[in-house]
Formats: C-alpha cells, sequence, structure tokens
C-alpha cells in the first residue's frame, strides 16, 4: 500500500475499523448477551475461543482491537474496571513479586493490596 493509500489511526477509529458482519452486513458489532457458550457432546466448545462470556465475550473484540490500534500495542484487553484490570495484573505476578504502589491512591485497590497481596 502506497503511503498516500495508507489508513490512518484516526480513520480507523473514526470507521470503526471498517467492522463488517458477514452474515447480516451490520456495520456496528453487535451486543452479545450470553453468559456462557455452547458445547457438543464431548463438551467441546461449539465455536472455539468462547467457553463464558465476562472475559471472552464477542462484544468487546472491536473496542479492544480500536483501543490497540489506537496505543499501538500488541493486544489490549477490557475490564469491567479498575479493579478488575489491576486484580488480573497483580494475579498474573508469580509468588514473591514485589510491586511499588503509592501511598495516595484508589483506596479499595491499595488497602486489598496491602492487606490481601501482602501475604
Amino acid at each position: 500500500m502506497s503511503k498516500q493509500n495508507e489508513v490512518t489511526v484516526e480513520t480507523d477509529i473514526a470507521q470503526g475499523l471498517h467492522y463488517l458482519d458477514a452474515q447480516t452486513g451490520s456495520v456496528v458489532p453487535p451486543v452479545t448477551p450470553s453468559t456462557t457458550f455452547a458445547r457438543d457432546e464431548n463438551y467441546e466448545l461449539i465455536a472455539a475461543g468462547r467457553s463464558y462470556a465476562r472475559d471472552e465475550n464477542p462484544s468487546f473484540d472491536t473496542a479492544e482491537q480500536m483501543l490497540n490500534r489506537l496505543e499501538g500495542g500488541a493486544d489490549a484487553m477490557l475490564f469491567s474496571s479498575g479493579m478488575a484490570a489491576a486484580g488480573a495484573v497483580i494475579q498474573s505476578l508469580e509468588p514473591g513479586a514485589h510491586v511499588v504502589i503509592p501511598k495516595i491512591m484508589y483506596w479499595g485497590l491499595r488497602n486489598w493490596m496491602v492487606s490481601f497481596c501482602a501475604r
């Protein structure tokens, strides 16, 4: 693609990364209200990659892709709250890892980190 034909980040975001549902022709990603996904007689997922909607809901895909495009990252994940995001980061650490946190921050997170994570 020539420099003149390159799509800018702003264009991608304004156009929702050019989302297009192949089945319906919809240009807006659907909200998927399912909380779990179907399995076959062997308990294998019918649609690979989706087992539980809290962390694998397809409703988040386009927003995560847009954030990733904006930030130029390797990937992006949405969380329901800052506490959920912080918890995911902390829980991904190896036992014995150290974290430096400020004294002045969201109290709920600081309290959890000082009390629960200290153990």
